[in-house]
């Protein structure tokens, strides 16, 4: 958190952050001390018979309940309002066979898009596409880990060159036809979101030349650039082909 951006309340917040013990220890006096007073001023006012003891105790219940249910309402609404990123009808299903790219970077989309397809324990195998150097890292580690701990077998895609189209499009290609060998055409989606251009392009080609399934995820994401995970949806994507006809007749209409 930078100072420059600092808003009052995150300010309110560290006085009630145990990560800052002089501040919590101050907060939490200051707030014993008003509640006390509040109460003082309560007894001082009504008095002190148990009747009135009772009665405020069971009003300042029923206070607390009454704000917590309206700020439950209040998140729960916004949060919905934020899950429509992608409407039900275009949203992907979960598939058996997943095919994705892994990047250095722990806070990437990959967790978000295999959990998706983890529903009802539907992802079986998945296929990490990978350069060298990512597969030596920690993340790519904890992934495969991960992924075995779910009871779903990963396969490395192994791209050397992410730079080159033809690479990764015969990588997705080899990928593409062991998942139908496993799984079966149908029960494979091949994700988008990640990865450099060319390493998408090709993606996107050899899905297209084999008539597979592909998704893009859309999140938000909070201030550290992690997606919120209640907001992720993922997109199916298609690439429609025209007809020989539409495409001499587009030409002609260039050329004139």
């Amino acid at each position: 958190m930078s100072w420059q951006r600092l808003r009052l309340t995150d300010l309110f917040a560290l006085f009630f952050d145990p990560k800052v013990p002089i501040l919590f220890l101050v907060g939490s006096i200051m707030l014993a001390v008003i509640g006390n007073g509040v109460y003082d001023l309560l007894l001082q006012s009504f008095g002190t018979t148990l009747p009135t003891v009772a009665t405020i105790v069971v009003t300042a219940t029923l206070i607390l309940i009454g704000v917590t249910l309206g700020f439950w309402v209040l998140v729960h609404r916004y949060r919905v309002q934020d899950e429509i990123l992608v409407p039900p009808e275009q949203e992907a299903q979960p598939h058996t066979g997943l095919i994705l790219t892994v990047g250095p970077d722990p806070q990437s989309a990959a967790r978000s898009i295999m959990e998706w397809h983890l529903k009802d324990a539907t992802l079986r195998h998945c296929w990490l596409m990978v350069t060298p150097s990512v597969e030596q890292s920690q993340h790519y580690k904890d992934l495969r880990y991960w992924l075995m701990e779910q009871n779903v077998v990963p396969h490395l895609v192994l791209i050397t060159d992410p730079e080159q189209v033809d690479v990764s499009y015969d990588a997705v290609k080899e990928a593409i036809t062991q998942a139908c060998q496993l799984v079966g055409d149908k029960s494979i989606i091949v994700d988008i979101t990640g990865g450099l251009k060319p390493m998408t392009a090709g993606m996107v080609l050899a899905c297209r030349e084999l008539s597979t399934a592909m998704q893009y995820l859309k999140a938000r994401r909070d201030d550290t650039g992690r997606i919120i995970p209640y907001t992720a949806r993922p997109m199916m994507v298609e690439v429609k082909r025209g007809s020989p006809g539409e495409e001499t007749k587009r030409d002609e209409t260039h050329a004139a």
